[in-house]
Order: C-alpha cells, then sequence, then structure tokens
C-alpha cells in the first residue's frame, strides 16, 4: 500500500471531526447480527464438543482448537458489535495517533 498503512494526510483532513460529546449511533444491526452469529458459534461448538467428549469420549486437537478459537472470535464479537453501534473508529482512530506520536517522541527524547 503506498504510504504506508495509514493514510495520507490530504485523505484524513478530508475526514469530519469526530463528535464525542453526542456521537451519532448507527442502527443495532450488525449488533444484533455479532449476537445471532455468536451465539449459533457457541451453541455449534458446545454441542460437538459435548458429543466429543461425553459421547464419544474421544476428543481430538481440532477439539481444543476450536476451544482455543472461541476466546478471540468472542472478543472480536464484542468489538464489532459494541464498536460499531457506537462509532468507535473515530475514537480509536484518534487514539492511536495520539499513541503514535507518543512514540516518536519518546523516539526523539531518547536520541538526545
Amino acid at each position: 500500500m503506498p504510504g504506508g498503512p495509514s493514510p495520507p494526510a490530504e485523505v484524513i483532513a478530508t475526514w469530519p471531526a469526530p463528535n464525542y460529546v453526542n456521537p451519532v449511533r448507527h442502527n443495532a444491526a450488525l449488533t444484533v447480527i455479532c449476537c445471532v452469529f455468536g451465539s449459533l458459534s457457541f451453541l455449534t461448538v458446545g454441542a460437538r464438543l459435548w458429543a466429543r467428549f461425553q459421547i464419544q469420549h474421544n476428543p481430538g486437537l481440532d477439539d481444543w482448537l476450536m476451544i482455543g478459537a472461541l476466546v478471540p472470535m468472542s472478543g472480536l464479537l464484542v468489538i464489532v458489535g459494541i464498536g460499531k453501534s457506537l462509532d468507535l473508529g473515530s475514537v480509536l482512530t484518534t487514539t492511536m495517533k495520539t499513541v503514535k506520536g507518543m512514540g516518536r517522541a519518546e523516539r526523539v527524547n531518547h536520541k538526545r
């Protein structure tokens, strides 16, 4: 991607200013989708694990990997579902710019 992972300054300058006081709330469609499919995935994995552990008494490596995959998936569902409905994208973008700027200031101070 030309210019690195961040968009150029000209593009960022065209973005509207973030509204932290009274942010625009989006419809709850994405939150509902995250809840429905998140619940379906937990039920499906739970049913499979129940069958493999209780009925067959033969869990495999794939079952343990599915348990491990539920942790980041549930975190992603929470971040996407809540973040989109509360419009946290503008807040996170500003926060990342601040953190990136602090890192630059720290490198400058260490060079002295």
